[in-house]
C-alpha cells in the first residue's frame, strides 16, 4: 500500500512538472553564491540614484532596521522592503510612514506590492513566480526583475529617507 501511494504521489509530481533535481546541501550553497555573485558584478556598474555606488545584493538604506532584501528560491524571485525593529511601536511607525508615502510609492515603485504588517516584522514585498535558482536559464529573468526593481526601491528612498532618519 505504502509502495502504492508513493508512486501515486511521484506521478502526480510529475505531471505537476514540480520534480526537482537533487542537490547536496554544497551544491546548492554554490549554485546559490554563482548566483548572487553573477548578479552583483552585472549590477555593479549600475549606480543609485545618487549616482553613487551602491551594494545592490546587500543593500544598505542607512537606517537601521529597514533593509531591502532581494530573494531568490526555487519557485520565485523577490524583493523585500522589511521593517525588523526590535520595538513593535517603533516597527508600527515605521510602517505607517511608509503607508502615508504610499501614493509617492506606488509612482515611483509601481503597483502590485504586497503590504503586509504582523508582531514579527512589518514588509512591503513583490514576487514574480516561476523562476529557479537552480535553473541557470531563469537567471536572466531573475536578474533583470531584480535590477528593475532594486533600482526604482533606491529611487523611492533617495526622495523619502530623510523622512525615516527623523522617525529614531
Amino acid at each position: 500500500m505504502f509502495c502504492l501511494k508513493k508512486a501515486a504521489t511521484s506521478l502526480k509530481a510529475v505531471v505537476e512538472k514540480k520534480v526537482f533535481k537533487m542537490y547536496s546541501k554544497e551544491e546548492q550553497a554554490a549554485i546559490k553564491r554563482d548566483f548572487w555573485t553573477a548578479y552583483g558584478k552585472y549590477m555593479m556598474p549600475v549606480p543609485g540614484a545618487d549616482g553613487d555606488n551602491r551594494n545592490w545584493v546587500n543593500y544598505k538604506t542607512g537606517v537601521k532596521n529597514i533593509f531591502f532584501k532581494p530573494d531568490f528560491t526555487r519557485q520565485s524571485v523577490r524583493v523585500s522592503v522589511v521593517i525588523n525593529h526590535s520595538d513593535e511601536a517603533m516597527r508600527q511607525r515605521f510602517f505607517n510612514q511608509f503607508l502615508q508615502l504610499r501614493p509617492l510609492f506606488d509612482a515611483v515603485v509601481g503597483t502590485g506590492w504586497q503590504w503586509m504588517f504582523n508582531k514579527d516584522e512589518g514588509s512591503i514585498a513583490l514576487q514574480l513566480e516561476g523562476p529557479d535558482i537552480f535553473k541557470r536559464n531563469d537567471w536572466p529573468a531573475a536578474i533583470s526583475f531584480l535590477k528593475e526593481q532594486m533600482i526604482l526601491l533606491d529611487a523611492f528612498w533617495e526622495d523619502v529617507k530623510p523622512v525615516f532618519e527623523g522617525l529614531r
